[in-house]
């Protein structure tokens, strides 16, 4: 089986979205930099750093699962943990933000007897008896591999 095939992508889409807005107003201030002559330098740094940050903000936000171990995507950083780093992945609750409370997350225990929180993927903590929330899919998905090791 090909690590492609087996490839799972749990994604928040809706900050990936918000966060890609956010970069496409750099853009847009970038272009009507390069139309004024004395801020072309400012308009050219504003464009590939709205560009940039509209790119990334489209694959942050995201938990990829493979043959071969779990990737976490966030706006800055992309961590990739093999499956033998991992000794199990659960669902906690809590603040995810500024004004993001009790919305679930991941929380990554390693090997090495520490736990990670990723906290970009999250979404409104859910009630009983309520459909399976994407954070709670991911987990599910990352625990079914490290069990079938």
């Amino acid at each position: 089986m090909s690590r492609r095939a087996s490839q799972e992508r749990f994604e928040n889409r809706v900050a990936q979205v918000a966060l890609a807005a956010v970069s496409a107003v750099f853009v847009l201030i970038g272009l009507a930099g390069l139309v004024e002559p004395t801020s072309r330098g400012m308009g050219v740094l504003l464009l590939v750093v709205g560009g940039f940050s509209a790119v990334r903000a489209l694959r942050s936000s995201a938990v990829v699962v493979d043959g071969s171990g779990v990737s976490t995507r966030s706006m800055l950083r992309t961590r990739r943990y093999a499956f033998s780093e991992l000794r199990g992945v659960e669902v906690a609750a809590g603040r995810t933000g500024v004004t993001a409370f009790n919305r679930e997350y991941l929380v990554f225990h390693r090997a090495d007897c520490k736990d990670v929180g990723f906290k970009e993927l999250n979404c409104p903590a859910s009630k009983e008896g309520s459909a399976t929330s994407v954070v709670r899919r991911a987990a599910a998905c990352i625990n079914e591999r490290l069990s079938s090791r």
